[in-house]
């Protein structure tokens, strides 16, 4: 049956494309196929760099094409700013796009210091846990300049009831019971093994229960990473050589 909603974390796109790029074809399919798909579509503007304000694509899907089907209507918005909204009834999320601004934690205040204030949280950008050890934890009171904020997984986890579902880091992602990274919902690169999918929530109203799933995405290209150091058995010898060659071989589908 048709799903509830169906919300996009961002990077839709992975960088800019022109008229005759292939994926502008492909981009307008699954489009489609995900507006037919749940009575409700939000998409969680992403990166600059990847979405780089080309959603104007899917215009003529939400706009042109429900009045040529004399009143057919796509609940189709693009986020674009942080916003709350009541999705469905009695069910109150907060989206969190990526945005470059002065100072984060004026910006985010009215949202982020209500205690257990939101159903679901959707957004784009960094945890710092995600990162940790790899970039330096913001200097909040250094506001001279527009930067994407970077949020720690307890302000955003104690705002929310539910769970905090972001978009951005491509590797499937759990800092805590309730703030996840979706992760790609396919595997492009090398050195990403881990499971891609996507995630699948439901919400009673009435009882203010939560569930989320992960679902694997079974299709996902297998693309398995082998590092040797110098000190590896692969080159004692020709043999060893050719013995983890055809080991990589045989596993490579």
């Amino acid at each position: 049956g048709i799903l509830d909603f169906i919300i996009i974390g961002g990077d839709f796109f992975d960088k800019q494309l022109y008229g005759n790029d292939p994926f502008i074809d492909l981009a307008m399919k699954l489009m489609v196929n995900i507006l037919i798909s749940a009575k409700v579509v939000r998409i969680v503007y992403g990166t600059s760099s990847h979405d780089s304000d080309q959603y104007g694509i899917f215009d003529a899907l939400a706009k042109d094409v429900p009045v040529a089907l004399e009143g057919f209507e796509y609940n189709f918005r693009i986020i674009t700013t942080v916003e709350e909204e009541e999705l469905l009834p009695d069910m109150k999320v907060l989206y969190i796009p990526e945005e470059y601004i002065f100072n984060k934690k004026d910006y985010y205040a009215p949202y982020l210091e209500k205690p257990h204030c939101y159903d679901y949280i959707f957004g784009h950008g960094m945890i710092y846990e995600a990162f940790s050890g790899r970039v330096k934890k913001q200097d909040e009171k250094d506001t001279s300049r527009r930067r994407a904020p970077m949020f720690s997984s307890a302000e955003l986890g104690n705002a929310c009831n539910g769970d905090v579902l972001f978009g951005h880091y491509h590797i499937h992602s759990e800092m805590s019971d309730n703030v996840s990274y979706v992760g790609s919902f396919s595997r492009w690169v090398f050195g990403e093994e881990e499971d891609k999918g996507f995630y699948q929530l439901a919400f009673d109203p009435e009882t203010r229960e939560y569930k989320k799933t992960f679902v694997i995405n079974a299709k996902a290209l297998k693309l398995i990473t082998y590092r040797f150091g110098y000190k590896d058995s692969v080159f004692k010898s020709t043999e060893e050589m050719e013995k983890t060659a055809q080991m990589i071989l045989k596993n490579r589908i």
